[in-house]
């Protein structure tokens, strides 16, 4: 069988930081800078101001998918890593702001391609926050965050694109029959599809399942390796949660388990799987209309 592997070492790291590496790889080659920030940042601020006195709704009814996109924003900063918010390690005002200049870029593209998947989705919020966390000035992770919306198979995670996650849920679960056969049979006997918990994992590009250092290393093998490896590092969660999704045949135990358990695989035990993890080149090819080459 035809394989599609890829190398890496797993400390072959340099001097630059997270946020250095990440926006340098993402945002830079593209341009977004600082003044786009914050002039997004700025319309953003006033557009919610004006929605305070839009008393007949008539601003809402002109601008009624951004108007939806800073709803969903307000009900999300809350409780995106809510537990960081409360030591102080993660500003939510800062977040939400990122957000708010987010959803009014992302809009404006959206009308300007009159293509509704650039804009504001539910899992920009994991990233934006993991950007921050990671040290991250806030126009940087703007940056970083449109540049993801850019990439094909980064876009359609996160604006959860029908037909591309019908292609990549049918890709996961050919790699489970051809990698992991015992546990590929053993979902499909429990009912766990991978719809019911891929999304959970890679909307968020891994940055809300994993432990912040463990998705920390998932994002230099992404912007060093490509989108392809994230099906490597899905495959490399799945072998390390096999022993306990087959203790058991109860499906909420199973589901459970694919949502509370990924964060609690060490950083070290994850790369060692992905670097022994293999997609084969049909399984790969499932998902070739989206990938970009490298």
């Amino acid at each position: 069988m035809t394989s599609t592997r890829f190398s890496f070492s797993l400390i072959d790291m340099d001097d630059d930081t997270n946020a250095e590496r990440w926006h340098a790889a993402l945002a830079r080659p593209l341009g977004f800078d600082e003044p786009q920030y914050h002039k997004a940042r700025s319309q953003a601020e006033q557009l919610r101001e004006r929605l305070e006195f839009d008393w007949n709704g008539e601003l809402r009814r002109a601008r009624r998918a951004l108007c939806a996109d800073l709803d969903t924003i307000a009900a999300d900063v809350p409780r995106t890593f809510s537990e960081k918010q409360a030591s102080g390690a993660l500003d939510a005002a800062n977040l939400d702001a990122l957000l708010g200049a987010l959803a009014v870029s992302s809009a404006a593209d959206a009308e300007l391609l009159d293509c509704r998947e650039l804009g504001y989705t539910q899992g920009m919020n994991y990233i934006a926050a993991f950007l921050l966390l990671n040290q991250m000035e806030a126009w940087r992770a703007f940056g970083c965050v449109r540049a993801l919306q850019r990439r094909p198979f980064s876009r359609i995670l996160m604006s959860l694109e029908a037909e591309a996650w019908r292609a990549l849920s049918l890709a996961f679960a050919l790699h489970l029959d051809e990698a992991l056969p015992q546990l590929g049979a053993h979902l499909k006997r429990v009912g766990l599809e991978p719809e019911m918990f891929l999304s959970e994992w890679m909307v968020p590009l891994f940055t809300r399942s994993l432990s912040l250092d463990a998705a920390a290393a998932v994002w230099d093998l992404f912007v060093r390796e490509g989108e392809a490896i994230l099906l490597r590092v899905a495959s490399a969660l799945a072998r390390a949660l096999e022993p306990m999704l087959l203790s058991s045949t109860d499906l909420a135990f199973c589901r459970s388990v694919m949502s509370q358990e990924p964060r609690r695989v060490d950083t070290v035990s994850l790369l060692c799987l992905v670097q022994e993890s293999r997609c084969s080149a049909e399984v790969m090819s499932l998902l070739s209309r989206w990938l970009e080459p490298r």
